[in-house]
């Protein structure tokens, strides 16, 4: 028969992280932002619940790039040692991995 229980996560889950050291040093943070310079911008897009998206000027105007993991494989390697290290500190969810480049914002005009 069901019985209604309670389940309590462990007590090692803080659901907050807060660092102590800068992830990426000062010249790694230039680095990332030559990188993102450097690549081709694309105006920015919201989902609209249309396949692929589209751009609507009356939710947001933002230019983006992403940064290319070939580029700046060392950036998402400490990334993702990163996350690791915070998933097994604070978290304990399964296999998480960076999946996706990261956005790096040109400008931002409005975003509602």
């Amino acid at each position: 028969m069901y019985e209604n229980q309670i389940i309590k996560e462990p007590k090692w889950k803080s659901w907050i992280i807060q660092t102590t050291t800068p992830i990426f040093t000062p010249d790694q943070c230039r680095q990332i932002i030559e990188c993102g310079h450097r690549q081709p911008p694309q105006t920015a897009q919201v989902g609209m619940n249309k396949p692929g998206g589209g751009t609507d000027t009356n939710k947001r105007v933002t230019t983006i790039s992403w940064i290319p993991f070939q580029e700046m494989g060392h950036m998402y390697r400490d990334l993702d040692k990163f996350i690791q290290t915070a998933n097994e500190n604070h978290f304990g969810f399964g296999d998480v991995r960076v999946t996706e480049c990261s956005i790096y914002r040109v400008s931002c005009r409005r975003f509602l």
